[in-house]
């Protein structure tokens, strides 16, 4: 039997505030993207908001370290290697080794260690958080987080989408006109979860751990939204 696999090295970028000196340590953030080929930057066209914000971290005296995904690194080509690609495979190796190698870095306080997972990003923040073993985290920024089942955004997106033109996308509700097509999301994410993630959401995972939790929400988001997702976060805590 051959080694077991392991996703390939990836690019990852330390921001230390620029008054650093030898003895300091700093509080540090760990950015984990959202779903697709992301950098380490989280570039969307001319806009990088991880580096923005790990810019801002450090001039208020908080370090930062975010990675490109690997999907990012090799182009998608993962998803040639078998058909039991999971998220684990895509982010928990790596988000695991970061948390790891900060933790050792002489300017880094390993006790105030911090996830910020952005979307899909969050549910991989929250499962670390509460469930895996090493290095302990201080608490954790879910950014547009889904707090449900996440087919339930691809759901959402498409009643959107009908919004914008009635004559496509899904009907408001479950009608049994579209249960195929429910169905068909769901088993799509159940796939892309795999049985080496937990069935539980963030909202029911994170009450269970002790480190505090910061939900961000953008209130015209139409993925992820207020009035379901951030709604199931508060009742929770």
């Amino acid at each position: 039997m051959g080694a077991p696999w392991q996703p390939p090295p990836v690019a990852a970028e330390l921001t230390l505030p620029a008054s650093v000196e030898t003895c300091q340590k700093y509080p540090c953030i760990i950015f984990i993207g959202g779903s697709g080929p992301i950098d380490k930057d989280s570039t969307i066209g001319a806009l990088k908001p991880f580096k923005d914000i790990a810019l801002g971290l450090a001039n208020r005296g908080i370090a930062s370290c975010r990675f490109d995904k690997f999907a990012f690194t090799i182009a998608g080509r993962f998803l040639t290697r078998n058909t039991t690609t999971t998220l684990t495979d895509e982010y928990v190796y790596h988000a695991r080794h970061t948390i790891r190698k900060v933790s050792q870095h002489p300017n880094i306080d390993h006790d105030r260690i911090f996830l910020l997972g952005h979307s899909l990003g969050g549910l991989i923040a929250a499962r670390l958080a509460v469930a895996e073993p090493g290095p302990s985290v201080a608490g954790c920024v879910l950014m547009a987080c889904p707090a449900q089942p996440i087919y339930r955004c691809a759901i959402r997106q498409l009643r959107y989408f009908k919004s914008l033109d009635e004559s496509d996308g899904l009907p408001s509700g479950d009608e049994p006109s579209n249960i195929n097509m429910i169905e068909t999301l769901k088993k799509q994410a159940e796939l892309a979860d795999g049985p080496t993630m937990t069935p539980s959401t963030p909202a029911s995972q994170l009450p269970r751990s002790e480190c505090p939790v910061l939900v961000l929400q953008g209130a015209r988001d139409y993925q992820v939204t207020v009035n379901e997702d951030c709604a199931a976060f508060y009742a929770k805590f």
